[in-house]
């Protein structure tokens, strides 16, 4: 384009560059003119290619035999036949980058670990990334055809369905640019083709088309097993007692807070258990506290097997033991389980090669009639653990007639 400055300064400032005398050009056109007077052409009109800023190239007509003037439709008609070369060359480098685009993408979604996958609106598969099969074990064919539900566990199908709802109810009410920046992330658990299941962080956005009309989702499975189970363990051992892995104080609190509510809903009773060890500093001073350590052990497998699925026994701290019992349909009731406990805690301990006897003293608080709050019911479980503590190996309630509360 250097060669022609005259020219492209004429392109600069007019839509088109008509030439009607080529031998009428001034020195200026140098080259130009010479290149054109070479071909023996005398009029020229020339209209430039132009899409969004660019400039493509020229298209034109020349006269050789005759100088002429073109008329203003033919002019118009040079400028449609200009635009459609723009239209073209412009489709071409969408096309082409496009293809380049595509290419990028499969070859990133054929070699990341994540799997990266689209649905349509009805979380009907559309595409999943090959990486689901190492993830998996499902080839992607056999992945396709999996519905949300044969894909997560129970618990994750739930957590996923009630975000789906709420998410579907709302999109309508987002506009384009929400639409655009729409993303959700989940935690959930996979099920993988061996049984064997893969916890999975889901992160989610909306797939929209031309005019901006979601018409499904595009997604990013990446495999967070390692991490969740890091952060279980965490968490576990926050919440749980390191030596004998019942609840420790906190967790026993939360659950009470909760067993309350139920009672509360269901206009039923509970009761809760305060249990300490008779005599167990002797034993520690004795055998050691590895040796004691081993009892508490023992002292805990006992109390959970004469305990139902239902109940919640924890561990406060030193020979200290707390339990809930819900559903409680009278006092005896609580009775009973308090004689059972008394009976296992009772049963002698091998240690080493020596047996040792062990009681223990319980107190016992009830809802709603001794407290309605956590808080009330231990104050209230731990004076009657103390009462009890006077003659040891024995049960008290804290607020019930002196006939029941001798045991």
């Amino acid at each position: 384009m250097s060669l022609y400055p005259a020219w492209m300064k004429s392109l600069r400032n007019d839509p088109y560059l008509l030439i009607p005398d080529v031998k009428a050009l001034g020195d200026e056109w140098g080259e130009v003119k010479a290149i054109l007077e070479a071909q023996a052409i005398q009029s020229l009109l020339v209209m430039p290619i132009r899409a969004e800023g660019k400039l493509y190239g020229f298209v034109g007509f020349d006269s050789v035999k005759e100088k002429r003037q073109w008329k203003d439709d033919e002019i118009y008609l040079l400028n449609i036949l200009a635009n459609q070369f723009a239209s073209l060359f412009v489709r071409q480098e969408a096309e082409e980058a496009l293809r380049q685009s595509e290419a990028r993408y499969r070859l990133l979604a054929e070699n990341v670990s994540d799997v990266i996958w689209t649905t349509d609106l009805d979380f009907n598969y559309t595409y999943i990334s090959p990486s689901v099969t190492s993830l998996t074990g499902y080839s992607v064919d056999e992945a396709m055809q999996l519905r949300l539900k044969e894909l997560l566990t129970p618990d994750s199908y739930r957590i996923a369905k009630e975000a789906i709802t709420k998410e579907m109810h709302q999109l309508p009410q987002l506009n384009r640019h929400q639409q655009r920046q729409w993303s959700r992330t989940l935690e959930l658990e996979h099920r993988c083709k061996d049984g064997s299941t893969r916890w999975m962080e889901v992160k989610t956005s909306l797939l929209l088309d031309a005019q901006g009309k979601p018409i499904g989702f595009l997604g990013l499975s990446r495999d967070i097993s390692e991490r969740h189970q890091a952060r279980q363990i965490l968490e576990y051992k926050a919440t749980h007692d390191e030596l004998t892995g019942l609840p420790n104080r906190y967790l026993f609190n939360d659950r009470l807070k909760h067993a309350l509510k139920r009672a509360e809903r269901q206009n039923r009773s509970l009761a809760v258990f305060l249990i300490d060890l008779d005599h167990f500093k002797e034993l520690n001073d004795t055998l050691g506290h590895v040796k004691g350590d081993q009892v508490l052990q023992e002292v805990a497998r006992r109390l959970l097997g004469a305990l139902r699925q239902s109940d919640t026994i924890g561990r406060m701290g030193g020979d200290e033991f707390c339990v809930i019992l819900e559903n409680v349909s009278q006092p005896e009731d609580a009775a009973n389980v308090a004689e059972k406990l008394l009976e296992v805690i009772a049963q002698p301990y091998k240690v080493d090669d020596r047996q040792w006897n062990l009681s223990a003293s319980v107190g016992i608080s009830l809802y709603p009639q001794d407290g309605q709050d956590a808080e009330t019911l231990m104050i209230c479980a731990d004076i009657a653990m103390y009462r009890a503590k006077k003659r040891r190996n024995r049960y008290r309630f804290y607020s019930l007639p002196r006939a029941l509360r001798l045991s």
